[in-house]
């Protein structure tokens, strides 16, 4: 933090004539070492919101309004497809399972200017994996409505199934009224008529980003389909249909990238054009989401902007090593124990995103959760007996440039001991302190000699 001193010369150069002019103030330490907003702050996108995380952390990388309710158009098919995999998991139905498709979802498919496959009125042709498949690659409504249709009963019976989801997830702030993403007044109610309403599902972009990591978490195998630039759908015994995947990052797609590995996009009048993608840091996995880009070009050429920006200033610095020793390799006195002594180690890789040339050595904090013990010589105790595979404390550390998806700013490690040690029985440890008072006694009289 700047002096008081130096903020006065500071502020002293802006009278000028004796006319106070407003001073932009520049912090020295926002030089080297600025925080996540102000690293946000330098690159400006045209669009609502955006936000990347890594993913392994949760580590917020660039944040730009994520905290507000927003469309989020077919991005909803990513919470619809949590829901099919939840219900697969539990048995309700498998890959191989075939969906009906009603009349309602054939007239759905065929609807002018959405995202479908040409759905044909069916009992038992198109089983789950295809309609998986068509959703996650071709982003087709009526797909996810035939699977919503048969795991929830009707669409608006699976709605209900995708609001309990997010309440499992910890996600309050929603409005979710279709399967699809596609607006309220697409929604076939109970009774068959459909909804009046001309509303759009909206979430955070930090909930949705969420939602996204912990349904490729749960359920790896959605982002393999989901890196399939193109494939073909089988719409009926004799026909079938191509679908092309619309996160144009892919390979061979029009904005191909190598380093996109899935996942999503969405489109709608209200929402704009939004995506979320995987990406590659520094050998590191990195979500990304950006959310009301004015049109899909926009969409593709802000997203490459974030990604840029983000590869090329970022840098991955490791604080604590799994296996390294703590304070130097200091090792640590024993009480009670068969042994004397032992070494510490931290049991995690620990480390963090940074700008390039950022200045952690004065900024980072150090704290244990537990105090230490020590004795005379300043030397940490622990008392026995010591399990290898237990825990004896956990290092906290913080930093100014570390927050995370889950407001969790500091970072945590525990500490072991190197070898399992053993108690003592009293006859042993008795021996030992009349052995260290006779050593105490003897350097004290030859010290006095």
């Amino acid at each position: 933090m700047i002096s008081l001193l130096k903020f006065w010369v500071a502020f002293s150069l802006f009278l000028i004539g004796g006319q106070l002019v407003a001073p932009t103030l520049v912090f020295a330490e926002e030089q080297t070492s600025p925080s996540v907003e102000d690293f946000s702050n330098q690159l400006s996108l045209s669009v609502d919101s955006a936000l990347a995380i890594d993913n392994e952390s949760g580590q917020i990388l660039y944040q730009k309004d994520d905290n507000q309710l927003h469309g989020i158009a077919s991005l909803t098919k990513l919470l619809s497809l949590f829901v099919v995999y939840d219900a697969i998991h539990d048995g309700k139905l498998s890959m191989d399972t075939k969906v009906p498709v009603s009349k309602e979802v054939e007239e759905l498919a065929t609807l002018p200017g959405y995202a479908n496959v040409p759905l044909k009125e069916s009992k038992d042709f198109y089983t789950v994996s295809d309609l998986i498949d068509a959703t996650i690659i071709g982003s087709a409504n009526a797909a996810i409505v035939a699977l919503a249709e048969e795991i929830g009963g009707s669409e608006q019976g699976f709605v209900s199934l995708m609001k309990d989801k997010l309440t499992e997830l910890g996600i309050s702030d929603y409005e979710i009224y279709t399967a699809s993403g596609m607006k309220a007044q697409y929604l076939v109610t109970d009774n068959g008529d459909a909804s009046s309403l001309d509303k759009e599902n909206k979430m955070r972009a930090r909930d949705i980003l969420f939602l996204a990591r912990e349904l490729v978490k749960t359920y790896p195998e959605i982002q393999d389909r989901a890196q399939v630039s193109r494939k073909e759908f089988p719409v009926s015994k004799d026909e079938t249909y191509e679908l092309v995947n619309h996160n144009k990052f892919l390979p061979g797609l029009p904005h191909e990238r190598s380093d996109i590995y899935g996942l999503k996009t969405g489109t709608e009048e209200e929402a704009g054009s939004c995506i979320i993608v995987i990406t590659e840091i520094a050998g590191r996995e990195v979500y990304a989401i950006t959310m009301g880009a004015d049109s899909d070009e926009a969409r593709y050429g802000e997203t490459n902007r974030l990604l840029d920006y983000l590869q090329n200033q970022l840098e991955w610095v490791t604080l604590q090593s799994k296996g390294e020793a703590i304070t130097d390799g200091q090792t640590a006195d024993i009480s009670k124990g068969q042994s004397e002594t032992t070494s510490l180690v931290y049991g995690e890789d620990v480390g963090l995103f940074v700008p390039h040339n950022y200045d952690l050595s004065n900024h980072i904090e150090t704290s244990y959760s537990s105090a230490w013990q020590y004795n005379a010589k300043g030397r940490i105790v622990l008392n026995a007996p010591l399990d290898k595979d237990k825990a004896v404390n956990t290092v906290v550390t913080r930093a100014p440039f570390y927050d995370t998806l889950f407001n969790e700013p500091t970072l945590e490690n525990t500490i072991y001991p190197t070898e399992d040690v053993l108690a003592i029985n009293r006859f042993v440890h008795i021996s030992r302190i009349m052995a260290d008072m006779f050593e105490e006694w003897s350097n004290r009289l030859f010290a006095s000699e």
